[in-house]
């Protein structure tokens, strides 16, 4: 009986014993056992230094090559799901575990051979039921506070209108300085509600997408042109890295401007969070067909830094809008509100995963588009 990690090609790579005990830790760690601290960390990536196929996979799966960054991101980011795990009886030739030696194999612990297949296949439902209720329960949740925010937009616009006429009727007829410059200031004041009441409604009623095909490299390339003075400004290194898909033609169908709001939302919150020397690396990937979900091949636009990381009582209003965890006075706090409903409107999804001091990872995921040759 061997343990297999399976790649974004689908082809499975055997572990060696060691490495198979270190990770049936990881996901027991993560199901509610002890947390992952420094000495767990250390022994991780001992053996991803020594395991050659989880070293690979690890280095697919995150772009980190250097072993430390790699055990830290493993266990930082979750990256491992219980749906990666693949026990095989057989292993075929040409099969056996990188890395390991006989004495390696032959030392087994026999829970490991006993115990993980089971407690993979007992956690795999739990762990994606969680983790559906968790984004059915914010999506519904977002819902409603566009439900409401669109009549409150509707109803509040109103009174505005009449409070900007009159300030500009009586600037116009104001002689005193001062009386005028207040009447100015009002009326400067209704307009900055104004716009944030339009930020609301987009967030609420966003104009419908007007879909075409869309290669989502092009939209990366395009906002990190738009941003390029922002990142030398500030000193932040940008790193974009290779495209892992299987097909060169991957697009989605998609409102190419949406797209572009979309994704300069998330790299504009990154940059918020970072200091000066500060690290934000994009990834565009190409993920399986995920039949329960869209039924099609998914695009992973995947953005990550190396911030301050995302607490507990953040992440619970992250798409809320005007919610911002920052100091008051950057920004309205839409920015992510507005990229949760343009990527859930084109049928994708927003992933999130962070933790405090450890930078966070955005993943804009999107259906693959669906031409007559697929």
């Amino acid at each position: 009986m061997q343990l297999c990690l399976v790649n974004t090609q689908g082809r499975r790579l055997p572990l060696g014993s060691r490495s198979a005990n270190v990770l049936a830790d990881l996901l027991i760690r993560r199901s509610g056992g002890p947390p992952c601290d420094d000495d767990f960390v250390r022994s991780l990536e001992g053996v991803i230094e020594a395991d050659a196929n989880l070293c690979a996979w690890v280095a697919q799966r995150s772009g980190q090559k250097d072993a430390g960054t790699a055990a830290r991101w493993l266990v930082q980011q979750s990256a491992v799901s219980f749906s990666d795990v693949f026990v095989i009886d057989e292993p075929g030739e040409g099969d056996s575990a990188a890395g390991s030696t006989k004495a390696d194999d032959d030392d087994a612990s026999a829970w490991t051979a006993r115990l993980l297949p089971e407690l993979a296949r007992q956690l795999a439902r739990l762990d994606d039921l969680e983790h559906r209720f968790a984004e059915t329960l914010e999506a519904e949740k977002l819902e409603a506070m566009a439900e409401l925010a669109a009549g409150a937009g509707h109803e509040i616009n109103n009174p505005l209108a009449v409070i900007s006429g009159r300030a500009q009727l009586f600037l116009r007829q104001e002689d005193d300085p001062q009386r005028r410059q207040a009447f100015a200031s009002m009326n400067t004041q209704v307009g900055r509600v104004f716009e944030m009441i339009s930020d609301l409604m987009l967030f609420a009623r966003p104009p419908e997408p007007q879909r075409e095909l869309v290669d989502p490299a092009d939209v990366i390339d395009q906002v990190v042109a738009d941003l390029a003075d922002v990142f030398a400004d500030r000193g932040v290194t940008l790193n974009c890295q290779d495209v892992a898909t299987d097909d060169a033609g991957l697009n989605v169908s998609a409102d190419r401007t949406q797209l572009i709001v979309a994704v300069r939302a998330v790299l504009d919150n990154a940059l918020n969070e970072l200091d000066h020397h500060g690290r934000i690396d994009i990834a565009l990937a190409q993920s399986p067909r995920d039949a329960e979900r869209t039924g099609n091949d998914e695009v992973r636009i995947t953005i990550r830094d190396n911030g301050p990381g995302i607490a507990p009582e953040v992440r619970r209003h992250l798409f809320d809008p005007f919610y911002s965890g920052r100091q008051a006075g950057r920004g309205l706090g839409m920015g992510l509100a507005k990229c949760w409903r343009i990527v859930t409107n084109h049928g994708g999804r927003v992933e999130v995963a962070s933790e405090p001091g450890y930078g966070a990872t955005f993943t804009i995921v999107l259906p693959v588009a669906q031409t007559a040759d697929s």
